[in-house]
């Protein structure tokens, strides 16, 4: 059968290797922002809509894959949580880390 532990492996060392992330560092501090908004699901709508048409394509491939994972959760360990916890500091990051974006955008 196919080892889902090394095929999410792949999936990660993929998104860490790109040397900008899929959601890009412009658009770090539109996101930061969006959680914290009233309208939080319409402001990441537009934030994704704004996006490079590839990195849409590619989060919409990764997401199904997700998706997919979380289905299968219990024969993984792989809850949407801990996929959100992994897959999030590798899509979004800001361009340069600081104390001050940790300290700021840590849960």
């Amino acid at each position: 059968g196919i080892d889902n532990h090394l095929i999410a492996g792949l999936v990660k060392a993929y998104f860490i290797a790109l040397p900008e992330p899929l959601f890009t560092f412009a658009s770090y501090d539109s996101f930061i922002e969006a959680a914290d908004a009233s309208d939080c699901k319409g402001k990441l709508r537009e934030i994704f809509q704004a996006m490079p048409e590839t990195n849409k394509l590619t989060a919409g491939c990764l997401f199904y894959l997700l998706s997919k994972v979380t289905k299968l959760q219990q024969e993984s360990t792989s809850s949407t949580n801990n996929l959100a916890i992994v897959f999030g500091q590798i899509l979004l990051r800001p361009k340069e880390e600081s104390l001050t974006s940790l300290l700021r955008h840590s849960p």
